[in-house]
């Protein structure tokens, strides 16, 4: 059975895949925060900006495994690319606060 905060994570990466940006944006806090071997980025607008290009880039997303509880989310999906990137494993590991990505 999916958690509240595991179903609003799933609907943020169907929402991006589908470049509905604006609807996208809804299911993140003001004060998200994302940390990654990349870099760091808080606050939504620098976000929303990062996943936009994210989501452009991106021919279709696979969520392999997922799973919930209350206030977090765990996904591991595989991002796929246009040559010469193709396939891209990862993982996230997401705090929702509020009932919004965080």
């Amino acid at each position: 059975m999916n958690s509240n905060s595991l179903n609003t994570v799933l609907s943020y990466y169907q929402a991006g895949t589908k470049h509905q940006f604006k609807e996208m944006a809804e299911y993140l806090h003001p004060n998200v925060q994302f940390i990654s071997p990349a870099g760091k980025l808080d606050g939504k607008h620098a976000f929303i900006k990062a996943a936009t290009g994210f989501f452009k880039m991106v021919e279709s997303l696979d969520i392999r495994a997922s799973f919930g509880n209350e206030n977090r989310a765990m996904l591991a999906y595989t991002a796929h690319f246009p040559s010469p990137i193709g396939p891209f494993p990862a993982a996230a590991l997401i705090t929702l606060e509020d009932g919004l990505i965080r």
